[in-house]
């Protein structure tokens, strides 16, 4: 049915909508179908399991009935000790420290509360921070707060490796009007804070230029980046009243 949706031109969001009226809580988690349309965007048509090597085998054959037979006659008192104390399965117990893959309301209220007290940090950071693994972090991120990547057409966004890896983890996207070079915030805003600080030095090496530059972007105080980010609200509304034209320097007051 996935494989059908995509054939129809159908997004993976509707895709997931379909599944979940069909076979409601059976329905394949929102991962797999992101995962699956990934594969069918890159060109894979075959719909069964490939080959990986050392991928564990979950069919129930005579050799692997010996090789479990052998384990538990190797160590018996371990296994009766487990399976007495009520223990039926045989895989890995969840171990301390393990990071969480729910995506329950407490996680998604602790990420939120950490971009909120700081918008800098990267995926890996609050994952480590949350204890939350990388991969629900980054489904909580876009499924749940709606985070949508602003593309502001620089040329290293538009590299097929970047463009591949977005269309993988169906990062939502916002193309940049190409009338109106000032939306993105480090164009109307960091850059030119940046420059005031070096304008008119001769430097002597890139380590004194990195130096100095990181000098200026610390000397920037948070309330600066946070007016910076309203500002950057305020520009969305300008370019939607101006239907995408360069808006700069018209009267357009979005206070409200």
């Amino acid at each position: 049915m996935i494989f059908y949706d995509y054939k129809c031109n159908l997004t993976s969001k509707q895709c997931i909508d379909r599944l979940h009226l069909a076979f409601g809580d059976e329905a394949p988690s929102n991962k797999t179908v992101y995962n699956w349309f990934a594969e069918f965007q890159r060109g894979r048509i075959l719909l069964c399991d490939e080959f990986r090597e050392g991928h564990p085998s979950m069919s129930v054959v005579a050799t692997n009935v010996d090789a479990v037979r052998e384990m538990i006659e190797r160590d018996r008192h371990m296994w009766y000790e487990r399976f007495k104390s009520g223990r039926e399965a045989v895989e890995d117990d969840a171990r301390p420290g393990r990071p969480s893959t729910s995506k329950t309301d407490e996680n998604i209220d602790e990420i939120r509360q950490l971009l909120i007290e700081n918008r800098k940090l990267t995926i890996r950071e609050i994952a480590e921070t949350t204890n939350i693994s990388f991969g629900s972090v980054q489904s909580i991120l876009r499924e749940d707060l709606g985070l949508i990547l602003h593309d502001d057409n620089a040329p290293s966004h538009n590299a097929l490796i970047i463009r591949e890896f977005l269309v993988k983890n169906n990062t939502n996207t916002i193309q940049q009007p190409p009338n109106s070079p000032d939306l993105a915030p480090c164009d109307f805003f960091l850059f030119d804070r940046l420059k005031k600080p070096l304008r008119g030095t001769h430097f002597e090496s890139v380590e004194a230029i990195k130096l100095k530059s990181l000098e200026a972007l610390m000397a920037i105080p948070k309330t600066d980046f946070q007016k910076s980010f309203e500002g950057w609200i305020k520009r969305w509304h300008k370019c939607i009243a101006a239907d995408g034209d360069y808006f700069e320097g018209d009267n357009l007051n979005f206070e409200e």
